[in-house]
């Protein structure tokens, strides 16, 4: 499953957190400094709690489309079900994953083979964060907005198995925008996997603005933001 590599944080939300401003916003996806993609992104406000949907596309050495994204959670940000769409120029793949309590039922359907079925057990508060969709950052951070430094967060590698990142620490930074400087919350984890892998992202008001992935030079920045640096 070379589509399908994914990173997942688990918080749970008080409810003194402030709620998410819904809305869509529009990403560029940079890979060492130069335009490779774009991606857009909504956040809604439902009865049952959050929606986010999402739609990218990433060339250069990536080649990949997400023409669908779809995550549903409830209002304390735990997830209930993810849908998702991948094309790459070898692969499509359709897949599903709902929440069972804590165990995950996952669907995998490509064209012309047989449909893929599998579980996992997880944590009720694990979050969807699939590699390169990354519309699903927006949970994260909504789920950091009351984290602590040092936390250790449940994490879903869809559709494989639950790891642990740890929360290294966060900074307060300002950083320039069409609407003038805003103060924002920039975070770096670090998921346990193999190799530990190093996650940045930074958020404005609870909301997805920067996300950076070191180890693959990828940064995915609202368009909003005057200065990528």
């Amino acid at each position: 499953m070379g589509l399908l590599a994914a990173f997942a944080v688990a918080l749970v939300l008080p409810a003194s957190t402030p709620a998410q401003t819904p809305g869509t916003a529009s990403f560029g996806v940079f890979h060492r400094g130069t335009r490779v993609g774009t991606a857009d992104v909504t956040l809604e406000r439902t009865e049952a709690g959050w929606r986010i949907t999402s739609r990218s596309e990433i060339g250069g050495d990536f080649q990949l489309s997400v023409k669908q994204f779809d995550a549903e959670y409830d209002l304390a940000w735990r997830p209930r079900f993810m849908t998702m769409e991948l094309s790459t120029p070898d692969e499509h793949a359709i897949v599903h994953v709902a929440m069972m309590g804590t165990t995950t039922r996952t669907d995998i359907v490509r064209p012309r083979q047989e449909a893929l079925f599998g579980a996992n057990d997880v944590a009720a508060d694990t979050l969807f964060l699939p590699d390169y969709v990354f519309g699903a950052f927006e949970a994260l951070a909504a789920r950091l907005q009351n984290a602590t430094p040092g936390a250790e967060l449940a994490i879903f590698l869809v559709p494989r198995l639950e790891a642990r990142a740890i929360a290294d620490h966060r900074s307060l930074t300002t950083v320039h925008t069409t609407r003038g400087p805003r103060a924002v919350t920039r975070w770096h984890l670090t998921v346990k996997r193999d190799t530990p892998t190093p996650l940045e992202i930074w958020s404005d008001g609870g909301r997805l603005l920067r996300l950076d992935l070191p180890d693959e030079a990828l940064s995915i920045v609202r368009t909003d933001v005057v200065d990528i640096n």
